[in-house]
């Protein structure tokens, strides 16, 4: 039984030319086939959840495993399920052919086989345990104003409070 997403998809690949490509380079091959593979699944899952659901590779357990009680069947033991993306063309090419043939699947988890996937938590941060300095101090040390002219920061602040005096007499 083959699948008919797949068909479709690799129908319209033909139509808009971009399959003709596959043959002449390794690159173009390997975009082809990946954009390829995950059409093939994003469309499946969709049409067999009833419903969009966004593919997520990494947190596959979690995000439709377990929320959405949906897993895959027929995925090659040997081939580490993952983005294709981050896959080889030969593993992309058996990939493909198993979804034309009908060989990888989507299917409901029965409640009975059902187990929770854990939902995979935020990492640790480097400086965890850490008191963690504030950005901007408080306030201003004097060691670090010393250096400063006085009267340039006098004649700054009075040449602020003249432009808010003028500005406050225009809006009157």
């Amino acid at each position: 039984m083959s699948n008919p997403f797949a068909e479709k998809i690799i129908s319209r690949y033909r139509k808009k030319g971009l399959l003709r490509h596959m043959l002449h380079s390794n690159r173009l091959q390997r975009n082809c086939l990946r954009s390829l593979v995950r059409a093939i699944t994003q469309e499946s899952l969709d049409d067999f959840a009833g419903r969009p659901i966004r593919m997520e590779y990494d947190t596959f357990d979690w995000d439709i495993r377990t929320c959405h009680k949906i897993d895959i069947g027929g995925w090659p033991a040997d081939i580490p399920f993952q983005n294709p993306g981050t896959l080889p063309p030969d593993e992309l090419d058996r990939l493909l052919a198993g979804w034309r043939s009908g060989e990888i699947y989507f299917f409901h988890v029965p409640s009975e086989d059902f187990t929770p996937g854990k939902k995979k938590g935020q990492k640790t941060r480097s400086d965890a345990g850490e008191q963690r300095v504030a950005l901007t101090p408080k306030f201003v040390p004097e060691a670090w104003t010393a250096g400063e002219d006085v009267d340039e920061i006098a004649e700054f602040e009075t040449e602020k409070a003249t432009e808010i005096d003028e500005i406050e007499q225009f809006s009157d």
